[in-house]
């Protein structure tokens, strides 16, 4: 069959990379929130300038951002449950390379989760993040997703039993120490400790982590020091130790000394 010369060739865009390639600085861009327009121009900003005089550079920078995009959009539903990443079809992604991808899409802003902890993780407090993202000075988009990935990993290991550090790193193929982070917050969600308190205003992120971190290890019915030790549950405080307490703060100290030491807890866990 001749060769049809009278219909002009549209224009076509076309990027085949086998495996993907994950442009590291574009990614950090998607996850907190840029725009197509504000992310190209930044990744034009870090290109030398011999590389800015190439025809047409600029076009082509937008295309390849745009395309990352919709790469990284595709790949939100596997980093949603991690372990999926690994085993999906579409997108052959190296090992390393998923490793990095759900590292970083579950990583955090100090200011972000501080403000919401104590807070319940419902939709009401989703619509008001507004607040949040201003007080923070990190976009909203960045701030939904920190949001949802606490929400979403509550949700996953609340109702399983064992370690709550383990049972995270296996669902959400998490770094151990990541996953301790996000153990504590799970921890003080789902006990619903009150972190707005005017005498905890002056407490950081990591100091809480720290505190939730030992009450993890001490006080709850899965812990070695329970006295219960009945299931091996990291979230669910040891009643029996909580009504030792009890007994103690009653009959044997005096409300002058708890005062005292009260303010003692708390300027030592501002020098944490």
């Amino acid at each position: 069959m001749a060769e049809d010369k009278s219909q002009p060739w549209p224009d076509l865009e076309v990027s085949i990379t086998m495996p993907y390639e994950v442009d590291w600085k574009a990614f950090s861009l998607w996850m907190n929130g840029k725009s197509l327009d504000d992310a190209t121009r930044v990744r034009l900003q870090a290109e030398p300038p011999s590389t800015k005089a190439f025809p047409h550079y600029e076009k082509l920078m937008f295309s390849e951002t745009r395309n990352y995009f919709r790469l990284f959009k595709s790949l939100e539903v596997y980093l949603h449950s991690p372990p999926t990443l690994y085993t999906q079809n579409p997108f052959r992604l190296p090992s390393s390379t998923c490793e990095r991808l759900i590292v970083e899409y579950y990583s955090f802003d100090d200011t972000v989760v501080r403000e919401l902890l104590g807070k319940k993780l419902n939709s009401r407090n989703r619509k008001d993040l507004d607040e949040v993202s201003e007080k923070a000075e990190v976009s909203l988009l960045s701030c939904r997703r920190q949001f949802d990935n606490i929400k979403r990993i509550l949700k996953v290991v609340d109702d399983l039993d064992g370690s709550l550090v383990d049972n995270i790193r296996e669902q959400f193929c998490l770094p151990h120490e990541l996953s301790k982070k996000y153990a504590a917050l799970v921890f003080i969600s789902s006990n619903r400790f009150d972190a707005t308190k005017r005498s905890a205003g002056g407490l950081l992120l990591h100091q809480f982590i720290f505190c939730a971190i030992e009450m993890i290890d001490h006080w709850t019915i899965g812990s070695a020091d329970s006295m219960v030790r009945a299931v091996d549950d990291d979230l669910e405080l040891d009643r029996d130790f909580l009504q030792s307490l009890h007994d103690l703060r009653v009959n044997l100290i005096d409300k002058v000394w708890i005062e005292k030491r009260q303010k003692a807890v708390m300027k030592g866990g501002r020098r944490l």
